[in-house]
């Protein structure tokens, strides 16, 4: 077939752009880097055509194909019809090569303007061809009867098997698109500090690849946002995050990649953390890689709900490969050149913004590590006990929330610390205002009846958080809007926090009983159901009116047999009100008895949950991403005029670093010119 013959010439291109930019970096010739970038282009267009062909085969109905068959029908919407695209491993793994190739386009041209050409993008396509690979193994444009023996040659089915019904949202067009851009941006750095160990300079590469580093955490965090929503909307059990291993495992490289933006705000200003810095680059990838492992490799058996089948033995081996490779080769090369990498001494004090800045970092470090733990658990118990199990949801928030006390206190007083040195007497200070309206918040959590003292803190970071940030976020956008972006994304963060607190631990749930016409008091509101209606797509919705205080609104949660899961299917359905959502999740249709005349009557079971304030959890996250965009383009806006001041711009063809730009900063941080442009707007953000 024609896509498969695209995919395999996108491979061989993607190869010899390899050796192209590989053989640049040993020797550096106009012929080498041309090749490596014509091979480059040529693979971008092959993987577009490989995908275009598949779309093509998914929106004409061609089922002879096996994977048009597994995942599309003729009864799907366009856009349902469009997301089976990457509805099963092989499409997935397509769209994240061309994600990738995609980011490559504008990756070449970015890395040649700062001189790191050659370095980055061998790297990166590297990891393209990697993917590649796996599209041989994985091959989605194999016929049915090349994948099921019992089908003879030539047959095509006259339907589809369909699209699982958890999947038949309006989601699902968009958060897996925007998760796999953020898993291809995750490369990005992982490619930067690969280079960086190649060039042998270790002092420069993180600002180029910041502005990608900021990008990673802005659109992975931005599809992580989506699947909250997504199962809060659709799964029925009225909860936003299950902990689930594959969630987790998204999380766990943003968590890396938001560290990493930290510790580089300090090597930017001292020069430290230079051998932190190419670790936490390189691992925001490899976590990636690793999530695909747990993912699709089906090792983690029934303990999730998100993995894929067993992929067969010989795509099982291509992801353990390609996590070797990818933790492997900078292993060997770290080791290589551990010795040269400069291991500056720190010149802060402990009442410094880079100390501050190194315990958040290092907070969200551990709060990875221990997401980590919890998620491979179907992994370590398998080979301690010879049996998958997963971690209690409780292991999350046993270990997870005391790290949030510190990361909100931490999120506040850093914004109050100067860099290398703070007045202890100016900062005590500086922390009664914000600490003293943030300690209004233990009198209102003891109000509302919490006794806990570990949430009460928690709640008293997250506040103290919110009013430094704040406060710091108006002086610096009086001062200098370009530099708000990590007040506002910490004000999101605060923000978020209390929304996890006030939704999960306020709230109410109660399991109700309502037979058709009677009214039913529940958490404080009457509920009448009102019968049963059919949809157009062969579904039910049940009618139920919610009262409260005079007004009234009409919840209709959705039930149907579904015969692709052979199963009776839930969708809940949600009020969303100013200060809180009435969540109400069907469980299923029974007959009550009037014992009066022994007649019967239809109820419904239903799960009817409050959840006040949970607008915080998508405010907060709204902002965050806010925050990271500010931040995005002021970075993008840094590398522009560093690289048109320092001449890059002529080719970006040697592999000399003195060459194409001057170091400034590299080595004498005094002179970093990322002090010396924002030093105004920082004396405005300091003179508080």
């Amino acid at each position: 077939m024609l896509g498969g013959i695209f995919v395999k010439v996108a491979f061989v291109f993607a190869l010899l752009s390899v050796a192209g930019y590989i053989r640049h970096h040993i020797k550096a010739t106009d012929r080498s880097l041309l090749l490596g970038r014509l091979f480059f282009h040529g693979t971008v267009v092959m993987v577009a055509a490989s995908a275009a062909t598949l779309l093509y085969l998914i929106l004409t109905h061609q089922f002879q194909y096996s994977y048009v068959w597994s995942y599309s029908s003729r009864a799907l919407s366009t856009p349902l019809l469009i997301s089976t695209f990457y509805a099963g491993q092989e499409g997935s793994f397509l769209l994240w090569a061309l994600f990738t190739a995609v980011i490559g386009i504008f990756l070449l041209r970015h890395s040649s303007r700062v001189g790191y050409e050659a370095q980055v993008m061998s790297v990166f396509m590297g990891i393209e061809l990697i993917l590649l690979v796996m599209l041989l193994v994985k091959n989605p444009f194999l016929y049915v009867w090349e994948s099921f023996a019992e089908v003879g040659p030539g047959f095509v089915p006259a339907d589809g098997r369909g699209l699982n019904p958890l999947l038949q949202n309006y989601w699902m067009v968009i958060h897996p698109q925007v998760l796999f851009s953020g898993f291809a941006a995750m490369a990005v750095p992982y490619s930067y500090a690969m280079a960086a160990l190649l060039k042998r300079d270790y002092d420069y590469w993180y600002k180029p690849a910041m502005p990608w580093i900021a990008f990673g955490v802005f659109v992975l965090g931005l599809g992580i946002m989506m699947g909250g929503y997504w199962a809060y909307e659709t799964l029925g059990w009225g909860g936003y995050w299950a902990w689930d291993p594959v969630e987790n495992s998204s999380l766990v490289p943003w968590l890396f990649a938001v560290a990493l933006v930290h510790t580089i705000l300090s090597q930017r200003r001292s020069g430290a953390f230079a051998r932190t810095n190419l670790v936490l680059g390189m691992l925001c990838f490899i976590l990636v890689v690793y999530s695909t492992f747990l993912t699709r490799s089906g090792v983690l058996g029934d303990t999730s709900v998100h993995s894929f089948g067993e992929p067969g033995m010989a795509a099982y081996w291509l992801l353990i490969g390609m996590l070797i490779i990818t933790i492997g080769a900078p292993i060997v090369l770290f080791v290589r050149r551990w010795k040269e990498i400069p291991r500056r001494p720190a010149k802060h004090s402990i009442y410094s913004r880079e100390f501050a800045l190194f315990l958040g970092a290092s907070t969200l470090v551990f709060i990875a590590v221990f997401v980590i733990v919890g998620t491979s658990s179907p992994i370590i118990t398998e080979v301690l006990y010879g049996k998958k199990s997963a971690v209690d949801i409780s292991y999350y928030a046993t270990t997870i929330v005391p790290l949030g006390i510190i990361l909100g206190l931490l999120m506040g007083l850093g914004q109050l610390l100067w860099w290398t040195r703070s007045d202890r007497s100016a900062l005590l200070r500086t922390l009664l205002i914000p600490a003293g309206v943030a300690l209004l918040s233990v009198p209102v959590m003891l109000y509302a009846g919490s006794r806990d003292p570990l949430l009460v803190l928690f709640v008293f970071g997250a506040s103290f958080a919110l009013v430094v940030n704040l406060m710091a976020g108006w002086t610096i956008v009086k001062g200098n809007p370009k530099m708000a972006g990590g007040a506002v994304a910490h004000i999101g963060m605060a923000v978020m926090f209390l929304g996890f607190v006030s939704s999960s631990r306020f709230g109410g749930t109660e399991t109700v009983s309502l037979p058709l016409g009677t009214p039913t008091h529940a958490l404080g509101y009457t509920l009448t159901y009102m019968g049963q209606r059919p949809t157009e797509d062969g579904k039910f919705r049940f009618d139920v009116r919610v009262e409260k205080e005079g007004h009234a609104i009409t919840l209709s949660p959705i039930m149907f047999n579904s015969e692709y899961m052979q199963n009776v299917m839930r969708n809940p359905d949600i009020a969303n009100l100013k200060d809180r959502d009435f969540y109400l999740a069907p469980l299923g249709l029974e007959e009550s008895g009037a014992a009066a005349s022994g007649a019967s009557r239809e109820m419904l079971v239903a799960e009817a949950s409050v959840k006040p304030l949970i607008n915080l959890v998508w405010a907060g996250l709204i902002i965050l991403v806010v925050g990271v965009a500010v931040t995005i383009v002021r970075r993008a806006g840094d590398v522009k005029v560093r690289g048109i001041r320092s001449g890059v711009l002529r080719s970006g063809s040697s592999d000399d670093p003195d060459a194409e730009f001057v170091h400034e900063g590299a080595t004498d941080v005094r002179r970093d010119p990322e002090q010396e442009e924002s030093r105004a707007g920082e004396k405005k953000e300091e003179s508080r």
